[in-house]
């Protein structure tokens, strides 16, 4: 809870607010998702894996108040020892349902949508502000509800095994709601005026903010690539087993990417991610589609960006979940960053994306989210939106992208090399048709274009995709 910061709103009660959510390290992400009285995130938030419970509410162990849900004991507050706020710091909590009210009658609301969606919470007192944003809640190990902020009290709604939270979205006014106390939210901290402590200052200092480099003339052709790296989830996967398990394919997978490039992968899980950060003259930023959180904190497999630091530095970064997926088996998100090319300072973007796999008019949503964000993220910079789009060159998504971008092998200055397709479906038993998915479109003059079809020894290929590799002068 180090990153966390109080802020005095001038609340009758006394209550200094956080200004980020337990977890996060700034005001507008999301941070952890805790189920209700448990004091770790995890993989997986339902029912069955309830901490205060068996495997059916009916087994309830704690916190519970009718003998048909299990062991009686009355309590409607979170025991110290189950409040994580306080096993870090003592003296704060988890807010009260009390607490919240008084945030809303004392405050002025205002939504502010974009990439970082979040509603301004400004004192009516003394006009200082705190900000929460966008959060969904986690069911089983998806994000729900992407455009809905949800945030856990202390205290037991009326609904025996449900929990209040503060709930918002953007047609809403903030208000108290219940959610089942076995999903995952997220948690803003408060400590009382009379027990605030300033904090010390860090022995080490912070890392300094990046640096901006004078743009120069000097002429550098920038190599941009995307790849799905094919997904592992262990030893014990079953999809993934002899040679075209990760660690058997580990090793050439990095041949592609480790080529003083600037690449976006996906399908990296929490087993992959420790092979992307060690990589030396190299790193790795990814983001998770379970959670929206990044590197070490995600869950669920990650898009990712892995690029030479000889070559860029990464000004800006961020995540945003797309809309409008309930239809799909899962969430999915877009990774982005802002790049500076450390050869001579020039300045882009690349959007990483890699879009639903089951239906059509999920991936047409997701298409139409993409399109409006990025102007809004980039503006009138050069941009690059790369990534497995499961969708061939005449489907609707792939026409909106074209509208408006170009489609690198249609644009390259010399002749595509390669084969015309990116996936091969060796590895599926139900989708074993070879087509071209994934994509580079930009906004600036492509040189060359090459789909690499090396299987770089291996009698099944690194992956399940090919890499997709331009050039362009940046």
């Amino acid at each position: 809870m180090e990153s966390v910061k109080f802020i005095d709103l001038g609340l009758p009660s006394g209550m200094l607010w956080g200004d980020c959510n337990l977890g996060a390290k700034k005001s507008w992400e999301s941070g952890n998702y805790y189920a209700w009285g448990e004091i770790n995130p995890k993989e997986s938030y339902n029912e069955s894996s309830y901490q205060h419970s068996g495997k059916y509410w009916f087994t309830m162990k704690k916190y519970c108040q009718k003998r048909l849900y299990g062991k009686v004991d009355r309590k409607v507050v979170l025991d110290d020892i189950d409040n994580i706020v306080k096993t870090i710091n003592k003296n704060a909590t988890i807010p009260s349902t009390k607490d919240f009210e008084e945030l809303i009658e004392y405050c002025n609301w205002e939504f502010v949508p974009g990439a970082f969606a979040h509603y301004v919470c400004t004192s009516k007192i003394n006009g200082n502000e705190i900000i929460f944003p966008i959060t969904g809640n986690m069911i089983d190990n998806q994000l729900y509800s992407p455009t809905k902020g949800y945030y856990w009290t202390i205290d037991l709604s009326s609904i025996n095994c449900y929990a209040n939270i503060f709930f918002f979205n953007e047609d809403n006014p903030v208000k108290i709601r219940s959610l089942s106390r076995a999903y995952g939210a997220c948690i803003r901290p408060v400590i009382h005026k009379d027990l605030y402590e300033d904090p010390i200052e860090p022995e080490e200092p912070e890392e300094p903010e990046i640096p901006e480099l004078p743009e120069t003339d000097d002429p550098f052709i920038a190599e941009i690539g995307t790849y799905n790296v094919r997904y592992w989830n262990g030893e014990n996967d079953p999809n993934n087993q002899g040679e075209i398990s990760w660690p058997n394919r580990r090793d050439k997978v990095f041949e592609f990417l480790m080529n003083e490039g600037i690449w976006g992968v996906q399908e990296v899980t929490s087993e992959m991610y420790p092979d992307f950060i060690n990589k030396e003259g190299y790193k790795y930023i990814g983001y998770g589609r379970g959670n929206g959180l990044s590197n070490e904190n995600a869950s669920g497999e990650q898009i990712g960006i892995f690029y030479s630091t000889s070559l860029y530095q990464i000004l800006d970064q961020g995540s945003f979940f797309y809309n409008g997926q309930s239809k799909s088996a899962f969430n999915r998100l877009c990774v982005w960053v802002k790049v500076q090319n450390l050869i001579n300072g020039k300045k882009f973007y690349i959007f990483n994306n890699h879009l639903a796999h089951d239906s059509e008019e999920v991936r047409i949503n997701q298409v139409d989210t993409l399109l409006s964000k990025v102007p809004e993220i980039a503006k009138e910079e050069k941009v690059f939106i790369i990534g497995d789009f499961n969708s061939i060159p005449n489907s609707e998504e792939y026409q909106k992208m074209t509208a408006i971008y170009k489609d690198s092998f249609v644009h390259s200055s010399f002749e595509p090399q390669g084969p015309n397709i990116t996936y091969t479906g060796l590895y599926s038993t139900t989708d074993k048709e070879q087509k071209r998915v994934d994509y580079i479109f930009t906004n600036v003059y492509v040189e060359t274009y090459k789909v690499d079809d090396s299987n770089k020894g291996l009698v099944k290929y690194p992956s399940d995709h090919y890499p997709v590799i331009i050039t362009c002068s940046i």
